[in-house]
């Protein structure tokens, strides 16, 4: 069962990776029905999920945040990650609807910041090969990433707090993670 946690004092979620149990929750909760900002922003959104699900056919779960999930009166954008199987990146149901979905996500800079992990599943009891490797270290990174405060000013100025993670972030599975053929 999913929990979708209030916003800290500093404005941020809580650290750590929160489950959401449906795309309607996190609306529900974090998007109030004067904000007509944020529900723009939710809107893309939807549009862009609603593509990428059209050109794979399936989305494992997305991975929700950045200043949309804040107390930021205006947030830039939404930060998301789908996590979309690799087999189906590598072989979309619909090529010009993945062709598109690519070339938004390798822009970037939209008022969706979108992401993809391609999930490859492995046994956990062996060293980890590499195509699988890469999908570890790059799953790892995003949690890493995603969980600290990307203030430019601590960065500029090498402050050991940017280091350590400040916040959390989201998720919602939208498919949910394929059985084994």
């Amino acid at each position: 069962m999913g929990y979708l946690p209030d916003y800290t004092d500093q404005g941020f979620l809580p650290i750590g990776r929160w489950q959401a149990n449906s795309l309607e929750d996190i609306a529900n909760k974090y998007i109030s029905e004067d904000d007509y900002h944020r529900q723009r922003l939710w809107k893309e959104w939807a549009e862009l999920t609603s593509l990428a699900k059209s050109a794979y056919g399936y989305i494992i779960a997305c991975w929700l945040g950045g200043s949309f999930f804040t107390t930021k009166p205006d947030p830039e954008d939404i930060d998301c990650v789908y996590i979309i199987a690799d087999k189906a990146f590598t072989n979309p149901i619909e090529p010009d609807h993945a062709s598109i979905f690519q070339a938004i996500w390798r822009k970037g800079k939209h008022s969706v910041d979108i992401q993809v992990l391609r999930f490859r599943p492995f046994l956990g009891d062996e060293p980890i090969p590499s195509p699988e490797r890469d999908y570890v270290r790059e799953r790892g990174q995003w949690d890493e990433y995603w969980s600290k405060y990307r203030d430019k000013s601590l960065i500029i100025h090498k402050d050991k707090q940017a280091a350590y993670p400040s916040r959390g972030y989201l998720e919602v599975m939208i498919d949910g993670y394929p059985r084994p053929e």
